[in-house]
């Protein structure tokens, strides 16, 4: 069984957070999240901070919405800004 199945049997997301350079990680969280949960798990991980969590089509992402409600699947790449 592979992590990526394992964690979605687990209610969990992969989520892939980049800097504009290229440098990130991919990150686990609860599929019930919100955006802002994602941000804050992001900024502690890369220990800096930065303003937004943006789409690959550059669609800037609120931090109230639920992961769900902005869209985000397992193995989303979205973008720090």
């Amino acid at each position: 069984e592979t992590v990526a199945s394992m964690a979605r049997d687990l209610g969990m997301l992969r989520v892939n957070v980049l800097f504009p350079s290229g440098s990130g990680e991919t990150l686990l969280l609860p599929e019930h999240s919100k955006v802002g949960d994602l941000k804050l798990l992001a900024q502690r991980s890369f220990g800096k901070g930065f303003l937004k969590l943006v789409t690959a089509e550059g669609h800037g992402l609120n931090p109230e919405d639920s992961l769900q409600a902005a869209g985000v699947q397992d193995g989303e790449h979205l973008t720090a800004v």
